[in-house]
């Protein structure tokens, strides 16, 4: 393990001297374009039509909205296997794209933890898969969705057969092409009707995605490979392809099937739309993008904290207040029998206790596995170890105490005389606690 931790340092310090030979361009905070929510009927380029809907409108047309109202008001929470269950089951929410996605995700999750009107059975769940771009999602590419399900929802205790809600954001950098907006929505829209069947094949619970346009590109970074996909007016001309594309499905695009026994892709609508010209706040809302929002470093794409933390605010006040999340997202008297106490993140929720500042320092693995477990650290913890597994119910399954913990050992539980399903490990070192749900299969 040594050996490995050496050899991550090593690819560390490799990529930071790779980030440090390029800065964030923030000479270029404004470029004259129009939001598409304040252009409305008027044009761009003299045939692009602003609006996030067809007409120049910002809503959705009264017929789709209706339908999008009675799919998700049957959504349910589901078993691993994807069946209904009322007491364990889980209603989740993934977020799917690239690091551009994970990072204001997680943020999101973490505000969710401030609240106490959510669903109980709600649980969210960063599934964005690193620096894949569009093209990586068709069927077939397994490595791809293995990651995600395996180390973005295995991690959380989650199948794929409990996704039914997605937030999509995406981009290609195979198809960038700033000047020529015709031939880059119809490439985009083309590669986005791929990866939604994909997303429906590999998720076949997924009933809506939610999808956002790229925020404001002006700050691209040159020297990076993802410049010509990022750069203005790439990421407004991405916008129109999002508009594009529910535009197909609200017209009946055969690819974009979203019900019956041809069903090829979930319902589309837009989720929270995210474009901003740099400094210049968007009429509709006043929402800008600054460039002491990104990391210095991090391409001109890439938020920092405090830049990810205002995007994780929009997400979450979105999926707080639309009228097809309401219902699933925030709590109410059909969701009193999933109230268990998880976090939106699936762990358990401890008032008034510390977490451990830095969950990677904690390792469980396998997760899932067949009943042998183990916690791995990488720091020394002076005080005492305190292990308890509980089940669904809150009933103890195990407990022990370790003392002195070293860092690279393995401290092993068993539940292989437990039957299947979900527990919830609860570690304490002193008044810190750390608790993740783990599953044991057959």
């Amino acid at each position: 393990m040594r050996n490995l931790l050496f050899s991550g340092l090593a690819f560390l310090l490799v990529i930071l001297t790779q980030q440090t030979q390029a800065q964030v361009n923030c000479a270029n905070d404004s470029t004259g374009l129009i939001p598409l929510e304040d252009l409305g009927a008027g044009y761009y380029l003299g045939t692009w039509q602003g609006g996030l809907y067809q007409g120049g409108n910002n809503t959705a047309p009264a017929s789709h909205q209706n339908k999008g109202l009675q799919i998700v008001n049957k959504i349910k929470p589901l078993d691993s296997l994807g069946n209904v269950d009322w007491v364990n089951g889980k209603v989740v929410v993934a977020g799917f794209g690239a690091s551009t996605v994970g990072g204001p995700f997680n943020h999101m999750i973490l505000l969710m933890k401030s609240y106490n009107d959510l669903s109980p059975c709600l649980q969210a769940v960063n599934a964005a898969n690193g620096a894949d771009d569009i093209s990586a999602m068709y069927i077939g590419n397994e490595p791809y969705w293995d990651y995600i399900n395996n180390n973005r929802l295995g991690e959380k205790g989650v199948s794929p057969e409990q996704v039914q809600v997605a937030w999509l954001m995406q981009t290609s950098s195979i198809d960038a092409n700033g000047d020529d907006i015709d031939s880059y929505v119809d490439s985009l829209v083309m590669r986005f009707k791929v990866a939604l069947n994909a997303m429906y094949y590999y998720y076949p619970n997924l009933q809506v995605v939610f999808i956002s346009g790229f925020p404001y590109g002006g700050y691209a970074d040159s020297l990076k490979p993802l410049y010509p996909a990022i750069k203005e007016p790439s990421s407004y001309h991405q916008n129109f392809a999002m508009k594009e594309l529910i535009r197909l499905q609200i017209n009946g695009d055969p690819d974009l099937k979203y019900k019956g026994p041809a069903k090829k892709v979930p319902f589309l609508i837009w989720g929270p739309s995210l474009w901003a010209d740099g400094k210049n706040p968007r009429g509709i809302d006043s929402l800008t993008w600054l460039c002491e929002e990104f990391e210095p470093s991090g391409g001109g794409y890439h938020l920092n904290n405090g830049g990810k933390e205002k995007f994780g605010n929009i997400l979450l006040q979105f999926f707080r207040t639309n009228a097809l999340t309401q219902g699933w997202f925030m709590n109410a008297p059909k969701w009193s029998s999933c109230g268990d106490g998880r976090y939106a993140d699936g762990s358990i929720i401890a008032p008034d206790e510390q977490s451990f500042p830095e969950r990677a320092d904690v390792l469980i693995f396998p997760n899932p596995s067949t009943g042998s477990f183990g916690v791995d650290f990488d720091e020394v913890q002076t005080e005492t170890l305190h292990v308890r597994v509980v089940n669904q119910t809150g009933a103890t399954v195990f407990t022990e105490a370790f003392g002195g913990v070293q860092p690279y050992t393995f401290y092993q539980f068993n539940l292989t005389n437990q039957p299947a399903g979900m527990y919830y490990l609860e570690l304490r070192v002193g008044d810190k606690i750390y608790a993740q749900p783990v599953v044991k299969n057959n």
